[in-house]
């Protein structure tokens, strides 16, 4: 996991590679598995094609402005030009979860901001972690939007989190078994603070299993 990902998303990541693992071929409609025109199996340039830059025009001082010299102003005019902010910020993870791992800046899932993750294996997207705040307010939303394109989850399972200060909350998780790979939404992810959707490819299930177990092996090598 990079450092963009917040760590209490590890618990429910090892979970949904084994329960995908198991029932990840029982599902028996195909349903082409994306996130807002970016599917899996995509590449990190398509990837930013669909997400070009915006551009930021800082504000103007006029009173500053106006008490500057004919230097200064035109120094001044040229810090505060339109210019383009990317919208995409990649970088290659230190651990074994993924060669490329991309943020999206500005994004929202079913109207609710959120903070988006699209991890690669040889430039071959493999799933798409988005967390989101205010799970009270806004789960509900997000997983209703859910099933109204994939349907109804495969399976539904209460659970209850205790917080440091003794507050029990029942937790929600549903979770899509499909062909192409498998969807899981979480209420709490470890806090109640913040929610998650987690979508995970066939080919990203496969690989991350892979490089884990090679991961281990090196581990045992060092025992």
């Amino acid at each position: 996991m990079n450092k963009w990902m917040s760590r209490t998303t590890r618990p429910l990541l090892a979970v949904v590679l084994c329960l995908a693992a198991l029932e990840m071929s029982q599902a028996a409609e195909p349903e082409p598995l994306e996130f807002k025109g970016s599917k899996m199996g995509s590449s990190e340039q398509e990837l930013k094609e669909l997400y070009p830059s915006s551009f930021f025009q800082p504000e103007i001082n006029e009173e500053l402005y106006r008490s500057l010299g004919e230097r200064y102003k035109a120094l001044y005019l040229s810090s505060h030009s339109s210019r383009e902010v990317p919208r995409v910020f990649c970088e290659s993870p230190e651990d074994t979860q993924g060669d490329r791992v991309c943020r999206i800046s500005e994004a929202t899932i079913a109207a609710v901001a959120a903070s988006t993750y699209f991890t690669y294996y040889s430039n071959s997207l493999a799933s798409i972690l988005i967390t989101f705040e205010q799970p009270e307010a806004n789960f509900a939303p997000v997983l209703e939007a859910l099933v109204e394109k994939y349907g109804p989850p495969t399976k539904i399972e209460p659970d209850e989190v205790v917080t440091g200060m003794g507050v029990k909350y029942t937790n929600q998780t549903a979770t899509w078994f499909l062909p192409s790979g498998s969807i899981t939404a979480q209420k709490y992810n470890g806090e109640i603070s913040e929610s998650i959707v987690y979508f995970l490819s066939t080919m990203g299930l496969e690989e991350s299993k892979r490089r884990n177990a090679e991961h281990a092996k090196d581990a045992a090598k060092d025992l």
